[in-house]
């Protein structure tokens, strides 16, 4: 199939393919830099399916909240974190990409946020009060080079994911 071809079909079988259910019962996707919520999924794949490598030189890291924090439940925090370093450096098409998955005890979903430049985030009013009804939360980062929604570098994740306590 040409590739001109190939390209205007892919999005018509991608979309023939969902079930509706683009997050798979996983929560809100908060994406920054005009970011695709796509992508969340891609990387999600690849890390669940054991991809990820571990990588302290080129993936990103979470800066702030502190590993071990606790954090006041009256302010929201804003996240902050290094961003990826891809050795891919021949004509950027669609980026470098940073996904963190914040997981906290007793929340039903996590809070996916994906990001292309950006490197904060600061929590929503809504976001934070899950986090802080939850109490304790992980961070994992994960970060790729991504074309056109295809991983050509990554994942790759830090060899430890952070935590932080929300407390009252």
């Amino acid at each position: 199939m040409p590739l001109r071809l190939f390209a205007l079909c892919l999005p018509l079988a991608l979309a023939a393919a969902c079930d509706g259910d683009d997050h798979h019962g996983q929560g809100e996707i908060i994406r920054l830099d005009d970011a695709s919520d796509e992508v969340v999924l891609t990387l999600r794949e690849a890390y669940e399916s054991g991809e990820a490598v571990v990588d302290d030189e080129v993936a990103a890291r979470l800066t702030a909240p502190a590993d071990g924090a606790e954090l006041p439940a009256g302010s929201p925090a804003t996240f902050t974190w290094t961003p990826a370093q891809s050795t891919l450096r021949h004509g950027r098409t669609t980026g470098d990409f940073v996904w963190l998955d914040i997981t906290c005890s007793g929340m039903d979903h996590p809070i996916d946020v994906v990001a292309i430049e950006s490197t904060s985030w600061q929590a929503d009013a809504a976001s934070w009060g899950h986090m802080a009804e939850a109490g304790s939360c992980e961070v994992l980062v994960v970060s790729a080079y991504v074309d056109r929604g295809i991983i050509t570098e990554g994942p790759y994740v830090p060899s430890e994911n952070p935590t932080f306590t929300v407390a009252e």
